[in-house]
């Protein structure tokens, strides 16, 4: 028969089992830290990338919509001209940038550009007061 063990070999092993799973913890936890933290910084990039994009498009339909207001006060026909193409290309750009971004924002978006083809018709065949209504009813 095996003779007990003595209270400080007992005390040692309870030492050095304690230390063990005092790392093992300590570990698992750091292991669990990081991987979470690069999960998150995933994720976080992949928000900031659509924020990016969302900010753009609105950039460019305040762009777009600007360029057309900037239309409605012209009165020589060669600068009403000159400015449908400025207007179309930031509406172009916008459209663009709102492709990545969903269905949700294309219905919204294409009766806004139905509406700015009505007012650029209204300013080319001279209606002012009614392409500027519609302007403001967009």
């Amino acid at each position: 028969m095996r003779p007990p063990a003595s209270i400080r070999s007992r005390l040692l092993a309870f030492g050095v089992v304690s230390l063990g799973l005092t790392a093992f913890v300590a570990l698992a936890g750091a292991l669990l830290v990081r991987t979470t933290h690069v999960e998150d910084s995933r994720i976080t990039a992949d928000v900031s990338a659509g924020l990016r994009r969302s900010h753009l498009a609105l950039d460019q339909l305040v762009a777009a919509q600007i360029s057309l207001q900037t239309l409605l006060r012209q009165k020589d026909p060669d600068e009403i001209e000159a400015g449908i193409k400025p207007y179309d290309a930031t509406r172009q750009l916008a459209a663009t940038h709102l492709a990545g971004l969903g269905d949700t924002v294309q219905p919204p978006f294409l009766r806004l550009t139905v509406a700015g083809k009505a007012v650029i018709n209204d300013i080319l065949t001279g209606h002012n007061s009614d392409a500027l209504q519609k302007f403001v009813e967009t």
